[in-house]
């Protein structure tokens, strides 16, 4: 477990400046903030010009002056009481020292004054137990220690006082029941560990009551038969794990106890035939998976059984051509070819009675080309041209007898020039200007 400390060992290093006067063995040391020597730094003394041997009253200070701490050495070892202090003077830290080890009882305090941490030392190791405060008083964290590591129960607690986490430690590491709780007091999860691993039962809850999971573990590794709940308590899936991955048959159920759906995988990739069922037990889909899962083939239907698409995905990207198609009499009514991962190629759809209705090709996802419309009976109505997914070049309509109703020019889904309207004989009988997609001119004719 790793507990977040906020006291430390003092110890600066760098500065702008220093200087030394001798007196008695004895030399003075200043460090300063600034390189034009006005702000200092710290202050204190060493013993013949050695540095790590600091005697007397250590003083550091802040940028703008205020004490940043202090304390006594003798002879390079910190000892008694050194205090940190904030900058607007109120107190950090404090660390008591024996013979340059802290002994005692170390305070952390927040920017007000409140107790937010305190633990307790012996030769410089933590010892007893570590407690942690919210700003009102109340406990955040008890870790238990010995030899300076965790030790016995460590609980963290929720602002409310209601307890957060419990786990129990041996040797350092999580030995026994863990357990984290709701802010409601109720557990969300529990856990046994052994050396740090978890090892046996694991279970999650829901919030307002009702295992939600439960799970075996082997060396912190998920194994052997897991299980799902709904709230109700209806089971909602279950299965197995081996060395921490789905292996066989998965089922999964609807919250009635219907099953919904039936999946197999091989070291956690899912493997061969896998069915999803309507809650009211007909086949929804087949998945058929294979190369490592890798390769997936998809059937879906609809309630009454009849196929309404047929899908392939390859490395999670759809490829192949894709067909849809009329429950009612099992037409084809869409073909839809990809490429890595998009639409490319010619898009066919059509009518329920099998005439073509539309085919449109495109280019990695974009319409481009030619599109062309056909009516129920198999007349063409519209041929246009795009680019890019927009209509972009000529574009053409039809009378039901084959005749031209209307042309004109599209350039990125916006009319321009000459648009020109027929009737039923193929006479000329509107003409319209555009620019920039504007009406700017009309002329009709008799």
């Amino acid at each position: 477990m790793k507990f977040k400390l906020l006291f430390y060992s003092i110890f600066l290093c760098g500065a702008f400046g220093a200087n030394g006067q001798s007196l008695d063995s004895l030399s003075e040391v200043v460090f300063y903030h600034d390189s034009a020597f006005t702000q200092v730094k710290a202050r204190y003394q060493i013993i013949h010009q050695d540095s790590s041997r600091i005697q007397g009253t250590f003083k550091s200070f802040h940028p703008n002056g205020q004490l940043a701490s202090k304390g006594e050495f003798n002879d390079g070892k910190r000892e008694g009481l050194f205090v940190d202090f904030y900058p607007d003077g109120n107190i950090m830290r404090e660390i008591p020292f024996e013979n340059g080890l802290k002994e005692g009882f170390v305070k952390v305090y927040n920017e007000q004054g409140t107790l937010i941490q305190e633990a307790k030392f012996a030769g410089d190791t933590l010892s007893d137990q570590v407690t942690s405060y919210y700003a009102d008083g109340r406990i955040r964290n008890q870790t238990g220690l010995s030899g300076g590591k965790p030790e016995g129960k460590v609980t963290d607690y929720y602002d409310n006082g209601k307890p957060k986490k419990e786990v129990t430690y041996k040797d350092g590491k999580p030995n026994g029941l863990t357990i984290t709780f709701y802010p409601n007091g109720k557990p969300e999860t529990e856990a046994t560990f052994v050396n740090g691993y978890v090892s046996g039962s694991y279970r999650t809850f829901y919030e307002e009551g009702g295992v939600e999971t439960e799970y075996q573990h082997l060396k912190g590794k998920k194994s052997g038969v897991f299980k799902d709940y709904y709230q109700s308590g209806q089971l909602r899936r279950t299965g197995a794990y081996k060395n921490g991955r789905l292996e066989g048959e998965v089922l999964s159920y609807y919250e009635d106890g219907a099953l919904w759906q039936k999946f197999n995988y091989n070291k956690n990739v899912l493997s061969g035939e896998n069915l999803v069922y309507f809650p009211t037990g007909e086949l929804q889909e087949k998945i058929v998976v294979s190369d490592k899962g890798q390769d997936r083939l998809s059937s879906e239907y609809d309630i009454n059984g009849a196929l309404m698409a047929e899908k392939h995905w390859y490395n999670e990207q759809p490829v192949d051509v894709w067909k849809f198609y009329y429950t009612q009499n099992g037409q084809l009514r869409e073909s839809r070819p990809h490429d890595k991962g998009s639409i490319h190629g010619m898009v066919r759809l059509y009518y329920p009675n099998g005439n073509l209705e539309r085919e449109a090709q495109y280019a990695h996802g974009n319409l481009t080309g030619i599109v062309k419309e056909y009516s129920p009976s198999g007349k063409l109505t519209v041929v246009a041209n795009y680019s890019r997914g927009k209509k972009h070049g000529k574009y053409f309509t039809y009378h039901r007898n084959g005749i031209v109703e209307w042309e004109g020019q599209y350039g990125g889904d916006v009319r321009y020039g000459e648009w020109k309207y027929y009737n039923r004989r193929g006479s000329l009988k509107k003409v319209e200007t555009y620019e920039k997609g504007q009406l700017v001119s009309e002329k009709g004719l008799d």
